[in-house]
């Protein structure tokens, strides 16, 4: 759904300062590990740096720093410290099938309760009141263009005999809530339940 400002981040490893000795390090082929440190090492008599990293059973893996883009930062419950995985065996390709059949179910569960929701149909609210319009001159600062078109976008649900499947989304302060409090307004004029 459309939003206003606002970036999807990982937690991919940019540079050293990104990461510490000890860290706990995921790589997509091997799995959890941890962070030893950087080595140089001579191979087919090139000298280059290398990240060590170790897994279960004293298994070491040494991942050229050109390459550390295949690995990524470790990151679960601060609490909760991650199972290593070994480098030989199919433990992290058995977690990895796990998850990817996990997410698959959970969006086939989704789609399934989307259909059904939208099969079942919604409260159609009418057009904007006057009362909407004035509590709606009420705010204070001026609209931005996304502003006003997800209010647009979100009435024009509401208005609609359907379950309204919308996400509103950007960064602080740049007028969700405002956006949302429309939304609800329109809905409480019609003596529907509201929750924030």
């Amino acid at each position: 759904r459309k939003g206003f400002r606002g970036s999807v981040k990982g937690q991919p490893i940019k540079s050293f300062s990104d990461i510490s000795q000890g860290d706990f390090v995921v790589h997509d082929s091997h799995g959890i590990g941890k962070f030893i440190g950087i080595e140089q090492l001579t191979v087919q008599g090139m000298i280059k740096d290398y990240m060590k990293v170790e897994y279960a059973g004293n298994d070491t893996l040494y991942v050229p720093v050109d390459q550390m883009n295949l690995i990524q930062k470790y990151m679960g419950a601060d609490s909760l410290t991650p199972k290593v995985n070994r480098l030989a065996g199919n433990e992290w390709k058995n977690t990895k099938a796990k998850a990817k059949a996990a997410i698959e179910n959970m969006a086939r569960e989704l789609l399934e309760m989307s259909a059904a929701r939208q099969a079942k149909g919604g409260y159609r609210f009418g057009p904007d009141t006057v009362w909407q319009k004035e509590f709606e001159d009420s705010f204070p600062y001026e609209e931005t263009d996304d502003q006003l078109q997800c209010i647009e976008e979100i009435k024009a649900d509401m208005e609609r005999p359907i379950a309204m499947d919308r996400l509103l989304c950007g960064d602080v302060g740049y007028g969700k809530t405002e956006v949302a409090a429309r939304a609800m307004f329109k809905c409480a004029a019609e003596g529907k339940q509201v929750a924030l």
